[in-house]
C-alpha cells in the first residue's frame, strides 16, 4: 500500500493501530486547533490546512458519524463517536501510528480550523443533522461540506426562536438575523441581482485585529441568506456607489474607520510585544466596534477568516463564512476562590448578562461565541 506523506507526526515510536479509536477532548462540541495539536503531538503544517481531505457522508446514528475521507489517491473510512466534551476517531487505513493517521488528522484539522465556535455542533443531540435525518421531508439536505452533509429547514416552514434574557435570538437549527415575513434585510434591496453584505474579518491565528469589510452577494431564492459572494467592494473603484442609501451610508463609513483602525492595532497574539501606541490603537478600535454595533443590526453580516491581503482572492468564499448576530449582552469576568487540600486556587468564570457561559470561545480578540449559537458578544472593556 502506498504510504501517505501529506502530514508527518512528531518523531515518536509508533505503537498503535489507526483503526483503534483515539480520544480527543472537546468543549461543548467545539474542537480548538490548539487542543488537537497538543493532544495528538502532530505539527500543523500549511500544506495540511490548505489541502484537507475530501469527505463523503455515509451515516450518522447513535452519536456515531461515519464518512469516507480521500487524501491524495487514498480513500478510507473514518468512524467518529461524538459526545459534548469528547470525540473518538478511528480510520480504516489501519496504519501504525503514534496518535492519528494523516486521513483522521487532516479531517479534524480542517474542521477545527474552519468550524468557528462549534466544530461538531450540527451533530449534537437533537441538533440539525439528527433532526433533518429523522424528518427529511422538512429539510433540504445537501451532501457536501466538511462533514459531507449539510441541512437547513425548507422554505415556508417558519423559523425557530428561543428567548434569552428577554431577547429573541436565533436557534441553532438555522442561524438568521431577521423576523418571519421579511424578504430581505434592512436596506439590502437587490441591485442588478446583487445585495450589499458585510464580512466581519477575523484572523484565525489572532495575528491581526478584526475589521468589517463590505462585499456584494447573491441571495438565495427565499431572500433570507447569501448564496454566494461575488466581489469585494470599496469606494475607490466606485463599487459602493449604487448602495449609498440612508441605511448603508453609516455602515460603509464605519467599515472605513474600522479598517483604518485595524491597520494600526496589533493582533491578540502580538499584544505582549506591542508598544504603548499599538496597545492604545487596539483600545480605540475596541471602542469603535462597540459604538458601531447597532449600525449592523438587520444587515447581512457574516464572519470570515482573514489570512492577509495576499490571500484575499477576487471574492470571499461562502463556505468559509458563517452568519453572525452582534448580540446585546454584557460580558463580565469573575474569579472564584476555592479551598482544597489546604491550598487556595482561583478559577475564571465568564458571565453574559449575569449568566455563566460554558464552552465559550474568544473570536477576533473582542468577541465571545457560544456553542450552537450564531450570536457574538463583545467584552465590556478592552482590558
Amino acid at each position: 500500500m502506498k504510504k501517505t506523506t501529506a502530514i508527518h507526526p512528531l518523531r515518536k515510536k509508533e505503537h498503535r493501530n489507526a483503526a483503534e479509536p483515539f480520544s480527543i477532548p472537546m468543549q461543548a462540541y467545539a474542537l480548538p486547533v490548539e487542543t488537537l495539536v497538543t493532544h495528538t503531538g502532530i505539527r500543523k503544517s500549511r500544506k495540511a490546512v490548505l489541502n484537507p481531505p475530501s469527505t463523503r457522508f455515509i451515516s450518522f446514528a447513535g452519536r456515531t458519524l461515519i464518512l469516507d475521507a480521500t487524501l491524495g489517491a487514498d480513500t478510507h473510512t473514518l468512524t467518529l463517536t461524538l459526545q459534548p466534551n469528547e470525540l473518538t476517531i478511528a480510520c480504516s487505513c489501519a496504519a501504525p501510528v503514534a496518535t492519528l493517521c494523516p486521513h483522521a488528522f487532516g479531517y479534524l484539522l480542517w474542521v477545527a480550523s474552519y468550524g468557528n465556535s462549534s466544530s461538531f455542533g450540527e451533530f449534537s443531540e437533537e441538533g440539525v443533522i439528527e433532526t433533518a435525518l429523522s424528518h427529511p421531508s422538512s429539510f433540504n439536505i445537501q451532501y457536501t461540506g466538511r462533514h459531507g452533509i449539510r441541512a437547513e429547514l425548507k422554505n415556508g416552514l417558519g423559523r425557530v426562536y428561543e428567548l434569552e434574557n428577554n431577547w429573541v435570538t436565533p436557534h441553532r437549527l438555522q442561524p438568521f438575523q431577521h423576523l418571519p415575513g421579511q424578504t430581505n434585510q434592512t436596506g439590502s434591496q437587490p441591485q442588478n441581482g446583487l445585495v450589499l453584505c458585510y464580512l466581519l474579518m477575523m484572523s484565525p491565528r489572532e495575528t491581526a485585529a478584526p475589521f468589517i469589510l463590505p462585499c456584494a452577494g447573491v441571495l438565495t431564492k427565499d431572500g433570507m441568506e447569501i448564496k454566494r459572494f461575488t466581489h469585494y467592494l470599496s469606494g475607490a473603484d466606485g463599487g459602493l456607489s449604487q448602495w449609498l442609501t440612508p441605511e448603508h451610508v453609516p455602515r460603509i463609513k464605519a467599515c472605513t474607520e474600522l479598517m483604518k483602525g485595524s491597520e494600526k492595532a496589533p493582533g491578540l497574539q502580538n499584544l505582549a510585544e506591542a508598544t504603548g501606541e499599538e496597545a492604545e490603537a487596539l483600545a480605540e478600535l475596541f471602542h469603535l466596534f462597540r459604538s458601531s454595533l447597532s449600525l449592523f443590526s438587520g444587515a447581512f453580516l457574516y464572519s470570515h477568516p482573514w489570512w492577509g491581503k495576499k490571500r484575499m482572492g477576487s471574492h470571499p468564499l461562502r463556505r468559509s463564512a458563517t452568519p453572525v448576530v452582534l448580540a446585546r449582552g454584557t460580558v463580565t469576568l469573575r474569579f472564584r476562590l476555592h479551598l482544597g487540600n489546604g491550598v487556595y486556587t482561583l478559577t475564571l468564570a465568564l458571565l453574559i448578562s449575569g449568566k455563566e457561559a460554558e464552552g465559550y470561545r474568544i473570536e477576533g480578540a473582542f468577541f465571545i461565541s457560544l456553542p450552537g449559537s450564531s450570536s457574538l458578544y463583545m467584552f465590556s472593556s478592552p482590558r
